[in-house]
């Protein structure tokens, strides 16, 4: 069936990742991902032994979110904008948008803007360990 499957990040510290998502996600599922030898990851991404290693974290909802780290010696940080191309964001939806924020800050996120609201609910950005950008959303209470 067409549709998203999940959605994947490259991270320094996979447990350091788990935790943070977990912080926002308290009741994902979290499942290893350890190809060992197998040549074949290296070929799908095309980077040489790129040695992955990861997690799979699921939410009861069926939001998948792969964590990989590669120990292939051709890592590079990047520094970007949420305005950089090519740039994503994850957007997560959540009850409490301030409880939220100060999860992800106890976690080792930052906030990256203030929070704001619309008519549809409140809204701030935030980066992950890693800097990759979430936004999270408290909707409004119709749209709930």
């Amino acid at each position: 069936m067409p549709g998203i499957h999940h959605y994947g990040l490259t991270v320094a510290d996979i447990d350091r990742s788990v935790r943070f998502y977990r912080a926002l996600w308290p009741d994902a599922e979290v499942s290893p991902i350890e190809p060992g030898d197998d040549p074949r990851p290296s070929r799908l991404v095309a980077v040489p032994d790129a040695g992955l290693r990861g997690a799979m974290l699921t939410t009861p909802g069926g939001v998948a979110l792969e964590i990989l780290r590669y120990a292939s010696a051709q890592v590079r940080r990047l520094d970007t904008r949420p305005c950089d191309v090519p740039t994503m964001h994850l957007a997560i939806a959540v009850d409490d948008l301030d409880a939220a924020a100060r999860a992800a800050a106890q976690a080792g996120g930052r906030a990256v803007g203030a929070p704001v609201d619309f008519e549809t609910g409140r809204y701030q950005y935030c980066a992950d360990p890693d800097g990759h950008f979430i936004e999270l959303i408290e909707p409004a209470q119709e749209d709930q």
